[in-house]
């Protein structure tokens, strides 16, 4: 619907409009069909809300769920502060602490790119040991 924005519309004009709208994108008619839904079920639910939600297609996820996502991030963050302790003690210093932040607030993937790495430094590390060990058993 066109409109000339210096037109001055009535507030029936404006209703007129609105109601159009949701005509014309479906909503009327799959609000109506859901209403209907709701009043001819034979047991009503006891959130109605939640019904029309869940009829909408937004599947809400349970709290108990939230709480164990919750848990587990909490898991993985005291599991990055343990490592990077790890790392400190081992004398890793060119690991970029940003790295490291970007990796808790980005996805699976680029967690698993940081452990690739943390291994990669971790096997150099143990590799200039076993070096160093077996030139100390050598020189015995």
């Amino acid at each position: 619907m066109e409109m000339f924005l210096n037109e001055e519309i009535s507030s029936e004009a404006k209703k007129d409009i609105r109601h159009a709208y949701l005509r014309e994108c479906g909503i009327t008619s799959k609000l109506n069909e859901i209403l209907n839904k709701l009043l001819q079920a034979n047991v009503k639910p006891e959130n109605p809300l939640d019904f029309i939600r869940e009829e909408l297609g937004d599947k809400p996820i349970p709290t108990e769920m939230i709480d164990n996502l919750e848990h587990e991030l909490d898991d993985a963050h005291r599991e990055i502060r343990r490592l990077r302790g790890i790392l400190k003690d081992l004398g890793v210093d060119n690991i970029d602490e940003q790295q490291f932040h970007d990796a808790e607030t980005t996805g699976p993937d680029e967690l698993e790119n940081v452990a690739n790495e943390l291994n990669k430094s971790l096997t150099i590390l143990s590799d200039g040991k076993r070096e160093d060990e077996q030139k100390n058993q050598q020189h015995s």
